[in-house]
């Protein structure tokens, strides 16, 4: 009897036992959650789960939810290699804080070059926003080597103040900066479109020159004329009572200085010697 009993405990111990293994290779335990290994969607999101193994025991999962989770970049690499073809969405750690995986636009507080090598593992990312600093120029070239698609917006420093890269118009009015230096800042703004330097001196070759290297950006300055300081703004400029004694190349040259939203003005003959100037087609020559 004794016998009996001892073998029929020794055969409910082996069943218990085959149906433990049995149930652990068809669930897996993680973060406190029984996982089936077949389930095709796995959220363990919040559970701050740092050690990713048993979901490698995973069949073919087809997403895998990891938000609020301590994953490291060498743990995604590991799942996303178990599984290619599985979405994996978790928190991307940069140097100041973590990210979404599935960011289509991201706004950081610095930036480092550890953190453009992980900025790819951000498969939808369209535009990262770094306007809350300064961002340095080598940094700007190695995100536009890495990102060649991404929109990047960050600060230029112009005058005292900052702006958006976006800007469209400039108030620079009484700068220090010399036609050289403004022909380098304003190169840095792609869309701009008014630059206001009015109080600020120039002579006619630098202003001719800002015109001839940005053609589409309308500047509003003054222009010397006979003594006077005329705003480039003026809709026209009439000499009849004090007309100029010749056209001289250096007249000319400050006639171009009114250049307004694309056009030129032109000198035209009202009586003689008299002369009014009045706005011309873009094109016309002087």
């Amino acid at each position: 009897m004794k016998k009996r009993t001892g073998i029929i405990l020794l055969l409910s111990i082996l069943l218990a036992a085959a149906v433990f293994f049995a149930l652990l290779n068809m669930f897996i335990l993680i973060g406190g959650n029984l996982i089936s290994v077949r389930s095709e969607e796995v959220d363990l999101s919040g559970t701050r789960i740092s050690d990713i193994s048993p979901l490698l025991r995973l069949s073919s999962p087809s997403r895998i939810l990891l938000r609020g989770c301590d994953i490291r970049p060498q743990d995604y690499d590991t799942l996303s290699g178990r599984f290619p073809h599985c979405e994996i969405l978790w928190d991307i750690p940069l140097s100041c804080g973590q990210y979404p995986s599935d960011s289509e636009e991201i706004a950081v507080s610095s930036l480092t070059e550890a953190d453009i090598s992980l900025l790819s593992l951000f498969p939808n990312l369209q535009c990262i926003d770094t306007r809350s600093f300064i961002l340095a120029e080598e940094l700007k070239q190695s995100l536009a080597e890495c990102l060649p698609a991404c929109t990047i917006l960050y600060s230029i420093s112009a005058g005292d103040a900052e702006y958006d890269v976006r800007t469209e118009m400039l108030p620079l009015g009484q700068s220090n900066l010399s036609a050289d230096e403004l022909i380098e800042l304003l190169a840095k703004f792609p869309s701009l479109r008014e630059v206001d330097l009015t109080g600020t001196v120039f002579q006619p070759e630098e202003q001719l020159a800002l015109c001839s290297a940005f053609p589409s950006i309308h500047f509003l300055w003054d222009v010397s004329l006979y003594g006077n300081r005329i705003p480039n703004s003026v809709s026209s400029l009439d000499f009849s009572a004090s007309p100029p004694r010749d056209l001289s190349l250096s007249f000319r040259k400050r006639l171009l200085c009114f250049r307004r939203y694309g056009t030129f003005i032109s000198v035209r003959k009202v009586l003689s010697p008299a002369f009014c100037l009045t706005y011309a087609p873009h094109g016309t020559m002087l």
